[in-house]
């Protein structure tokens, strides 16, 4: 389960909120982004309204870290193939790395992280 609400992923990307045919899709991909930014981050993400277990490097989900979780969703929701053909794209700058750069964690032992 996602730390974001499904709602507020449909309506980050577009989709009426009654419009339920995509919802396994777009809960996977709000998954997937999830979790790929915190194994970036190197650190659990907790609901923003939780607190962290002392001494653990648990992150309870600041505004910036919700921004990249729906840019990377977003990004997987509009480009549902892993290869694009005849087009010129470019990353936009300081998006998401830029939102996450504060919140990594540099070289933990991962056993302690994930």
């Amino acid at each position: 389960m996602s730390l974001i609400s499904l709602p507020t992923f449909k309506q980050h990307v577009r989709v009426e909120e009654g419009e339920t045919d995509e919802d396994l899709a777009l809960q996977a991909y709000l998954d997937g982004a999830e979790g790929v930014i915190a194994a970036h981050l190197c650190r659990p993400l907790l609901a923003a309204d939780a607190t962290p277990a002392p001494d653990t490097f648990e992150l309870p989900l600041p505004a910036a870290v919700t921004a990249a979780i729906l840019l990377m969703a977003g990004h997987l929701y509009a480009n549902r193939e892993a290869v694009v053909t005849g087009t010129i794209s470019t990353a936009l700058p300081l998006s998401v790395q830029f939102l996450l750069a504060p919140y990594r964690v540099w070289a933990p032992d991962p056993a302690i992280v994930l």
